[in-house]
């Protein structure tokens, strides 16, 4: 074993270039292979340009740090031809970096010039291979900004068998295709090339019911309950489609990648399949890590056959990339990405070790603000940090196990989505055994997430603050809703719908604030805080708001509904005042009865911002509670 560092700016096949002495005068490795289980340092100064295969080294180099400096050290991924490069870390070694006015630098991006972010050319391929306990990237004193070839498709969906509709009946409901072979009960998705039949969605799980030989209703629920009513005929070629059987190898797919940056090159080849069923999520969730051997313009082979059964709306998610950071270690809690500020990790990120249900490895175990393409086969994805934004988690134990201000687009496959943190989740939460865990806190936003499905674990925990406050509900414009630890709260129209007030308190149908889904343990202790919002009053004015409600609960006890109210006192510079109403409210004598109201009267001694909030903390079964949220001001 032996130390080297390098004396210049240079390639890392450079023999002459890399020495035993600091500054010259030692030896030099006797080749490439003799390298293995020797220790490297890169300079400040000197530019490594990384092009060679240690693949085949028994052990890995013996570490690698890249020191910091005005002009710092920097390890460069060739970028200039085609080829498999290849660095191997030894097990209980790390690649690190020192800071010196600047950190040590990785780069790997499409012309070896820091700063610029072209992706690495597909046919180079970048990997670094981390070996055994103990081996990890340490971040803190590294910038990293690695630039992958991206797939344009990272996912397929995988269907069993399509088939055309022929005739869409909108006064009988009815679909026509010759000859279907369905069954009552079968589970389909429908899909158009222009618009779907009124009525009916894409990426939603429908069942076949009432059924011939040559036609069939869907139905919301399985038993032919909550058949579609179907109000336009559509456009477009309209295709039914159905799941794959257990034990298939060959996956019908939607998606043509055979010219994609999917691969069936060995180490290249990975992939997740998640079963994402829409409407309810699988009994159990449903992620098998393979690897491709065929790729054609419909359909994509796996190495393996599918180990069960697979609902229509599948996904097989492409976990490789050309630039991969891969850890072997079979140990839940080994770090791949330690620390750090700012990286670019626009690559994959993958625990090599696990297969079915068991995981390994922390992917990003800390640091703050890092960027990552693709996460799969960790225990937890992200373990905890600040502001780290990732693309896709796949294949995980937990996607987030914690931290704050993690944006993700995609969770899935994963056995537990989020377990705590906050952040926003613009795009999917799918295919996991459990979405969400509210044992913990978590405060998560949801944009473009159909939550129609949700799983949720540890909801209606005691003393836990956990809320979803997810936009567009339902992928429909301006439809809102909070999932909280206690209830939902839902942005809903005075329209007499189900058990919604038939009007506003203006005689309108405008949208008030619905409370409903009340979990057992709402009490004081555990509330249900319906909104918090902020109006500004004059100093010296007194000002009386009034929040009308109605209610299906027999009726709220005194110090069941709350409305709290803090304003500036002026008895020193921001003190605050605290008044509240926790009057009993009755149930409403009908839907369009708002005549029960809460209020706070107020003289601020200072112009400012009164802070205002309504918190249930009573349970009812099967009850709701309606506010109105614009107060009146008097």
């Amino acid at each position: 074993m032996a130390t080297y560092y390098s004396q210049g700016t240079d390639d890392w096949d450079t023999l002459a270039n890399w020495d035993t002495n600091e500054g010259g005068g030692g030896s030099n490795p006797a080749s490439v292979a003799d390298m293995d289980d020797d220790t490297f340092v890169i300079c400040a100064g000197h530019t490594i340009t990384f092009n060679v295969d240690m693949s085949g080294f028994a052990n890995g180099i013996a570490g690698l740090t890249i020191r910091g400096g005005v002009t710092p050290g920097m390890l460069v991924a060739e970028s200039g031809g085609d080829g498999t490069y290849h660095l191997k870390i030894k097990t209980g070694t790390t690649i690190s970096g020192t800071t010196d006015t600047n950190k040590g630098r990785i780069l790997a991006n499409s012309d070896e010039v820091w700063g610029n972010t072209g992706d690495l050319p597909y046919g180079r391929k970048f990997i670094i291979e981390l070996n055994g306990a103990g081996s990890e990237i340490e971040a803190d004193d590294l910038d990293i900004r690695l630039y992958c070839a991206n797939p344009s498709n990272a996912y397929v969906t995988v269907y069993g068998q399509k088939q055309t509709v022929t005739n869409v009946n909108t006064s009988t409901d009815v679909l026509t295709i010759v000859g279907h072979g369905w069954s009552d009960n079968d589970v389909v998705m429908i899909k158009s090339s222009g618009n779907l039949p009124g009525g009916l969605y894409n990426d939603r799980v429908y069942y076949i019911s009432s059924k011939t030989d040559d036609t069939f209703k869907l139905a919301k629920y399985s038993g032919g309950v909550g058949e579609v009513d179907i109000t336009s005929s559509g456009d477009g070629t309209i295709e039914v489609y159905d799941g794959i059987a257990a034990g298939n190898a060959t996956l019908n797919c939607f998606e043509d990648v055979s010219g994609d940056n999917w691969s069936t090159t060995d180490g290249h080849d990975h992939v997740v399949v998640v079963d994402a069923m829409k409407d309810q999520p699988p009994p159990n969730y449903d992620q098998q890590r393979g690897q491709l051997t065929t790729i054609n313009a419909a359909s994509i082979v796996l190495a393996a056959v599918t180990d069960s059964a697979l609902d229509p709306g599948a996904k097989v998610w492409l976990s490789s990339r050309n630039i991969s950071i891969r850890h072997n270690a079979d140990s839940t809690s080994q770090i791949i990405i330690d620390g750090g500020e700012n990286c670019v990790f626009d690559c994959e990120i993958r625990a090599t070790a696990g297969s079915g249900t068991n995981f390994d490895c922390y992917g990003i175990y800390s640091g703050t603000g890092h960027t990552v393409t693709t996460i799969t086969g960790c225990y937890r994805g992200i373990d905890s940090g600040t502001g780290h934004t990732v693309t896709t988690i796949t294949g995980c134990y937990r996607g987030i196990n914690s931290g704050t201000g993690h944006t993700v687009t995609t969770i899935t496959g994963c056995y537990l989505g989020i377990n705590s943190g906050t952040g926003l989740i613009d795009g999917a939460l799918e295919g996991n055994n459990y979405d969400v865990s509210f044992s913990e806190y978590v405060d998560f936003v949801l944009k473009n997430v159909d939550l129609s499905s949700i799983s949720i674990t540890g909801r209606n925990s005691d003393y836990v603050s956990g809320r979803l406050a997810c936009e567009h509900y339902n992928q429909t414009v301006d439809a809102h809703k909070v999932i909280d630890n206690m209830g939902d709260i839902i942005k809903t129209a005075c329209d007499n719908t189900g058990d919604a007030p038939s009007e506003d308190p203006d005689g309108g149908n405008d949208d008030c604030i619905e409370l409903s889904s009340v979990q057992s343990n709402c009490d004081s202790d555990n509330p249900l805080l319906a909104f918090e919002h902020r109006i500004w009053a004059s100093d010296g004015v007194e000002v009386t708001y009034i929040y009308k409600i109605q209610t299906t609960y027999a009726g709220i006890a005194e110090g069941g509904l709350k409305l709290t109210c803090n304003y500036l006192d002026g008895v020193d510079g921001g003190s605050l005042t605290e008044t509240s109403d926790d009057s009993a409210i009755s149930q409403r004598a009908n839907d369009a009865d708002w005549s029960q109201t809460l209020s706070v009267t107020i003289t601020p001694q200072e112009d400012g911002w009164v802070d205002l909030k309504m918190e249930l903390m009573e349970y009812e079964a099967n009850n709701e509670v309606y506010i109105w949220p614009i107060p009146t001001v008097s």
